[in-house]
Protein backbone atom coordinates (compact mmCIF):
# COMPACT_ATOMS: atom_id res chain seq x y z
CA UNK A 1 0.00 0.00 0.00
CA UNK A 2 1.74 3.32 -1.04
CA UNK A 3 1.05 6.46 1.04
CA UNK A 4 0.93 9.89 -0.69
CA UNK A 5 1.76 12.45 0.81
CA UNK A 6 0.29 15.98 0.61
CA UNK A 7 1.83 19.01 -0.96
CA UNK A 8 1.43 22.28 1.21
CA UNK A 9 -0.37 25.08 -1.15
CA UNK A 10 1.79 28.14 -1.06
CA UNK A 11 0.05 31.24 -0.52
CA UNK A 12 0.45 33.66 -3.70
CA UNK A 13 1.02 37.15 -1.69
CA UNK A 14 2.55 38.93 0.80
CA UNK A 15 1.97 39.73 3.95
CA UNK A 16 1.22 43.72 3.93
CA UNK A 17 3.25 45.78 5.88
CA UNK A 18 2.03 48.22 8.67
CA UNK A 19 3.15 51.47 6.71
CA UNK A 20 1.05 50.16 3.75
CA UNK A 21 -1.96 49.98 5.46
CA UNK A 22 -1.34 52.90 7.14
CA UNK A 23 -1.61 54.92 4.07
CA UNK A 24 -4.53 53.05 2.38
CA UNK A 25 -6.28 54.00 5.69
CA UNK A 26 -5.41 57.35 5.25
CA UNK A 27 -6.44 57.54 1.42
CA UNK A 28 -9.89 55.89 2.42
CA UNK A 29 -10.21 58.50 5.21
CA UNK A 30 -9.20 61.28 2.88
CA UNK A 31 -11.74 59.97 0.41
CA UNK A 32 -14.60 59.90 2.76
CA UNK A 33 -13.96 63.65 3.99
CA UNK A 34 -14.35 64.67 1.03
CA UNK A 35 -17.67 63.26 -0.14
CA UNK A 36 -18.83 64.70 2.99
CA UNK A 37 -17.59 68.02 2.91
CA UNK A 38 -19.33 67.90 -0.41
CA UNK A 39 -22.51 66.69 0.86
CA UNK A 40 -22.51 69.14 3.35
CA UNK A 41 -21.36 72.35 1.14
CA UNK A 42 -23.98 72.02 -1.27
CA UNK A 43 -26.67 72.66 0.95
CA UNK A 44 -25.08 75.21 2.90
CA UNK A 45 -24.22 76.92 -0.68
CA UNK A 46 -27.74 77.01 -1.19
CA UNK A 47 -28.74 78.35 1.83
CA UNK A 48 -26.41 81.21 1.61
CA UNK A 49 -28.04 82.50 -1.60
CA UNK A 50 -31.19 81.85 -0.85
CA UNK A 51 -30.37 84.48 2.39
CA UNK A 52 -28.43 86.84 -0.26
CA UNK A 53 -31.19 86.90 -2.38
CA UNK A 54 -33.78 87.24 -0.21
CA UNK A 55 -31.39 90.30 1.29
CA UNK A 56 -31.30 92.17 -2.00
CA UNK A 57 -34.85 91.47 -3.15
CA UNK A 58 -36.13 93.04 0.05
CA UNK A 59 -33.36 95.99 0.44
CA UNK A 60 -34.60 99.39 0.82
CA UNK A 61 -31.52 100.47 -1.41
CA UNK A 62 -32.99 99.22 -4.59
CA UNK A 63 -36.42 100.37 -4.26
CA UNK A 64 -37.67 101.14 -7.89
CA UNK A 65 -37.90 104.78 -8.10
CA UNK A 66 -38.21 105.58 -11.48
CA UNK A 67 -40.11 103.22 -13.96
CA UNK A 68 -39.70 105.31 -17.99
CA UNK A 69 -41.30 103.98 -21.06
CA UNK A 70 -40.30 104.60 -24.41
CA UNK A 71 -42.26 104.13 -27.73
CA UNK A 72 -46.07 104.42 -26.28
CA UNK A 73 -48.44 106.64 -28.25
CA UNK A 74 -51.71 104.85 -28.37
CA UNK A 75 -50.85 102.62 -25.43
CA UNK A 76 -51.04 104.72 -21.57
CA UNK A 77 -48.06 104.84 -19.52
CA UNK A 78 -50.78 103.50 -16.79
CA UNK A 79 -51.79 100.62 -19.08
CA UNK A 80 -48.14 99.63 -19.54
CA UNK A 81 -47.84 98.92 -15.96
CA UNK A 82 -50.81 97.42 -15.44
CA UNK A 83 -50.04 94.88 -18.15
CA UNK A 84 -46.24 94.11 -17.35
CA UNK A 85 -47.26 94.07 -13.37
CA UNK A 86 -45.37 96.51 -12.26
CA UNK A 87 -45.82 99.76 -9.55
CA UNK A 88 -43.48 102.17 -8.19
CA UNK A 89 -41.34 101.17 -4.84
CA UNK A 90 -41.19 97.62 -5.82
CA UNK A 91 -37.64 96.00 -5.61
CA UNK A 92 -35.96 96.67 -8.79
CA UNK A 93 -33.97 93.01 -8.45
CA UNK A 94 -36.97 91.14 -7.62
CA UNK A 95 -38.64 92.21 -11.10
CA UNK A 96 -38.14 89.01 -13.74
CA UNK A 97 -37.49 90.67 -16.61
CA UNK A 98 -38.23 88.12 -18.69
CA UNK A 99 -41.46 87.25 -17.50
CA UNK A 100 -42.18 91.45 -18.05
CA UNK A 101 -41.06 91.30 -21.49
CA UNK A 102 -43.48 88.48 -22.27
CA UNK A 103 -46.57 90.17 -20.21
CA UNK A 104 -45.92 93.28 -22.75
CA UNK A 105 -45.84 91.15 -25.43
CA UNK A 106 -49.30 89.96 -24.59
CA UNK A 107 -50.91 93.23 -25.41
CA UNK A 108 -52.10 93.36 -28.76
CA UNK A 109 -51.03 96.50 -29.75
CA UNK A 110 -47.05 95.78 -28.74
CA UNK A 111 -45.21 94.39 -31.55
CA UNK A 112 -41.94 94.37 -29.64
CA UNK A 113 -40.44 94.81 -26.04
CA UNK A 114 -37.39 95.62 -23.76
CA UNK A 115 -36.54 95.84 -20.29
CA UNK A 116 -33.89 96.47 -18.42
CA UNK A 117 -32.62 97.71 -15.04
CA UNK A 118 -30.35 100.52 -13.94
CA UNK A 119 -28.81 99.74 -11.01
CA UNK A 120 -29.58 101.30 -7.98
CA UNK A 121 -33.42 102.62 -9.19
CA UNK A 122 -34.40 103.00 -12.18
CA UNK A 123 -36.37 100.25 -15.11
CA UNK A 124 -36.65 101.06 -18.28
CA UNK A 125 -39.08 99.59 -20.58
CA UNK A 126 -38.99 100.09 -24.74
CA UNK A 127 -41.85 98.94 -26.87
CA UNK A 128 -42.30 99.08 -30.48
CA UNK A 129 -46.50 99.78 -31.30
CA UNK A 130 -48.23 98.08 -34.20
CA UNK A 131 -48.92 100.48 -36.74
CA UNK A 132 -52.54 100.06 -37.81
CA UNK A 133 -52.57 100.41 -41.85
CA UNK A 134 -56.32 98.94 -43.37
CA UNK A 135 -59.15 96.62 -41.74
CA UNK A 136 -59.17 93.31 -43.40
CA UNK A 137 -62.96 91.58 -43.79
CA UNK A 138 -63.75 88.28 -44.20
CA UNK A 139 -66.56 87.73 -42.85
CA UNK A 140 -64.67 88.83 -39.11
CA UNK A 141 -63.41 91.67 -39.39
CA UNK A 142 -59.12 91.97 -38.46
CA UNK A 143 -56.49 94.73 -38.41
CA UNK A 144 -53.43 94.96 -40.75
CA UNK A 145 -50.05 96.50 -39.69
CA UNK A 146 -48.03 98.39 -42.38
CA UNK A 147 -46.31 95.24 -42.67
CA UNK A 148 -49.08 93.32 -44.06
CA UNK A 149 -49.61 91.01 -40.89
CA UNK A 150 -52.73 91.08 -38.93
CA UNK A 151 -52.06 91.28 -35.43
CA UNK A 152 -55.37 91.55 -34.05
CA UNK A 153 -59.98 91.79 -34.04
CA UNK A 154 -60.71 94.51 -35.36
CA UNK A 155 -63.28 97.15 -32.57
CA UNK A 156 -64.71 100.29 -32.65
CA UNK A 157 -62.12 101.60 -30.81
CA UNK A 158 -59.33 101.05 -33.37
CA UNK A 159 -60.52 103.92 -35.31
CA UNK A 160 -62.80 104.41 -38.44
CA UNK A 161 -60.74 105.95 -40.96
CA UNK A 162 -58.95 102.77 -42.05
CA UNK A 163 -59.35 101.34 -45.54
CA UNK A 164 -61.65 98.61 -45.49
CA UNK A 165 -60.18 95.26 -47.76
CA UNK A 166 -62.84 93.07 -48.92
CA UNK A 167 -62.44 90.20 -51.17
CA UNK A 168 -59.35 88.52 -50.06
CA UNK A 169 -59.35 85.57 -48.17
CA UNK A 170 -57.49 83.61 -45.65
CA UNK A 171 -54.84 82.16 -47.88
CA UNK A 172 -54.05 85.08 -49.26
CA UNK A 173 -52.73 86.36 -46.31
CA UNK A 174 -49.25 87.14 -45.20
CA UNK A 175 -47.62 85.23 -42.25
CA UNK A 176 -43.75 85.11 -40.92
CA UNK A 177 -41.75 84.84 -43.98
CA UNK A 178 -44.36 84.25 -46.59
CA UNK A 179 -45.13 86.84 -48.58
CA UNK A 180 -49.55 86.20 -48.98
CA UNK A 181 -50.50 85.82 -52.42
CA UNK A 182 -50.58 88.07 -55.48
CA UNK A 183 -53.54 90.24 -54.65
CA UNK A 184 -52.15 90.84 -51.16
CA UNK A 185 -49.15 92.29 -53.22
CA UNK A 186 -51.06 94.12 -54.91
CA UNK A 187 -52.97 95.65 -52.09
CA UNK A 188 -50.08 96.48 -50.17
CA UNK A 189 -48.29 98.22 -53.01
CA UNK A 190 -51.26 100.45 -53.59
CA UNK A 191 -51.20 101.32 -49.86
CA UNK A 192 -47.74 101.97 -49.34
CA UNK A 193 -47.88 104.51 -52.45
CA UNK A 194 -50.61 106.37 -50.29
CA UNK A 195 -48.21 106.86 -47.36
CA UNK A 196 -45.81 108.63 -50.12
CA UNK A 197 -46.06 112.52 -50.27
CA UNK A 198 -47.60 113.90 -53.23
CA UNK A 199 -49.68 110.35 -53.98
CA UNK A 200 -52.93 111.67 -55.43
CA UNK A 201 -54.68 108.76 -53.79
CA UNK A 202 -53.39 108.76 -49.98
CA UNK A 203 -54.51 106.15 -47.83
CA UNK A 204 -56.20 108.22 -45.13
CA UNK A 205 -58.57 109.49 -48.65
CA UNK A 206 -59.54 105.24 -49.11
CA UNK A 207 -62.57 104.35 -47.76
CA UNK A 208 -62.55 100.79 -49.25
CA UNK A 209 -60.70 98.44 -51.67
CA UNK A 210 -62.61 95.43 -52.98
CA UNK A 211 -60.72 92.90 -54.67
CA UNK A 212 -61.08 90.52 -57.12
CA UNK A 213 -59.31 87.97 -58.90
CA UNK A 214 -60.06 89.00 -62.52
CA UNK A 215 -60.92 92.82 -63.12
CA UNK A 216 -58.22 93.74 -60.30
CA UNK A 217 -58.27 96.20 -57.89
CA UNK A 218 -61.42 99.00 -57.52
CA UNK A 219 -60.97 101.84 -55.00
CA UNK A 220 -63.21 103.96 -53.15
CA UNK A 221 -61.35 106.98 -51.95
CA UNK A 222 -62.45 110.82 -51.29
CA UNK A 223 -65.49 112.36 -49.41
CA UNK A 224 -67.86 110.75 -51.65
CA UNK A 225 -66.28 107.46 -52.19
CA UNK A 226 -66.02 107.88 -55.84
CA UNK A 227 -64.57 104.89 -57.53
CA UNK A 228 -61.24 104.50 -59.10
CA UNK A 229 -60.58 101.38 -60.98
CA UNK A 230 -56.97 100.31 -61.50
CA UNK A 231 -56.99 96.81 -62.11
CA UNK A 232 -54.30 94.48 -62.14
CA UNK A 233 -50.29 95.49 -62.12
CA UNK A 234 -48.41 98.88 -63.64
CA UNK A 235 -50.04 100.80 -60.25
CA UNK A 236 -46.92 103.89 -60.20
CA UNK A 237 -47.94 104.57 -63.80
CA UNK A 238 -51.77 104.57 -63.58
CA UNK A 239 -51.85 106.40 -60.06
CA UNK A 240 -49.20 108.84 -62.14
CA UNK A 241 -52.07 109.15 -64.45
CA UNK A 242 -54.45 109.77 -61.88
CA UNK A 243 -52.44 112.72 -60.46
CA UNK A 244 -52.39 114.51 -64.03
CA UNK A 245 -55.92 113.70 -64.96
CA UNK A 246 -56.99 115.70 -61.32
CA UNK A 247 -54.75 117.96 -61.82
CA UNK A 248 -56.24 118.93 -65.45
CA UNK A 249 -59.84 119.00 -64.05
CA UNK A 250 -58.99 120.91 -61.43
CA UNK A 251 -57.31 123.65 -64.00
CA UNK A 252 -60.10 123.69 -66.27
CA UNK A 253 -63.29 122.49 -64.67
CA UNK A 254 -63.58 124.15 -61.42
CA UNK A 255 -67.09 122.55 -61.02
CA UNK A 256 -66.01 119.77 -62.54
CA UNK A 257 -66.86 116.52 -60.33
CA UNK A 258 -66.67 112.67 -61.92
CA UNK A 259 -68.42 109.06 -59.99
CA UNK A 260 -65.44 106.98 -61.42
CA UNK A 261 -62.34 106.81 -63.11
CA UNK A 262 -60.81 103.65 -64.68
CA UNK A 263 -57.29 103.36 -65.09
CA UNK A 264 -57.24 99.87 -65.79
CA UNK A 265 -56.08 100.84 -69.15
CA UNK A 266 -53.38 103.36 -68.48
CA UNK A 267 -53.15 104.22 -71.94
CA UNK A 268 -57.09 105.08 -72.39
CA UNK A 269 -58.38 106.54 -68.66
CA UNK A 270 -61.96 107.06 -68.84
CA UNK A 271 -63.82 109.17 -66.58
CA UNK A 272 -67.42 109.40 -65.88
CA UNK A 273 -68.62 113.14 -65.17
CA UNK A 274 -71.70 113.00 -61.95
CA UNK A 275 -74.75 113.22 -63.70
CA UNK A 276 -78.10 112.08 -62.76
CA UNK A 277 -77.87 109.52 -65.51
CA UNK A 278 -74.90 107.78 -67.21
CA UNK A 279 -75.24 107.36 -70.32
CA UNK A 280 -71.87 106.32 -72.99
CA UNK A 281 -71.88 109.74 -74.30
CA UNK A 282 -70.99 111.31 -70.86
CA UNK A 283 -68.35 109.51 -70.20
CA UNK A 284 -64.71 111.32 -70.90
CA UNK A 285 -61.56 109.89 -72.64
CA UNK A 286 -58.28 110.87 -71.08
Amino acid sequence: MMIVKKKKVRKNFKKESPAVKKARRIKRLRLFCKVFLSVLVIPVVSVLFIFTHDALTQWSYFKTKKIIVQGIERISYHQILQRAGLKIEMNLLSINLTVTRKRLLGHPWIKAAEVRRELPDTLFLCVTEHQSLAVLDMGQKFVMNTDGEIFKKYTLSDGRNLPLITGLNYFDLKFGNDPGSTLMASVMKVLQMGEQPGCPLPTHMIRRINVDPQIGLTLYAFENEKCIRLGVNDYTRKLTGLKKVLSHFQRQHDSFDFTTIDLANPNRIVVFPTTAEKTADQQKEV
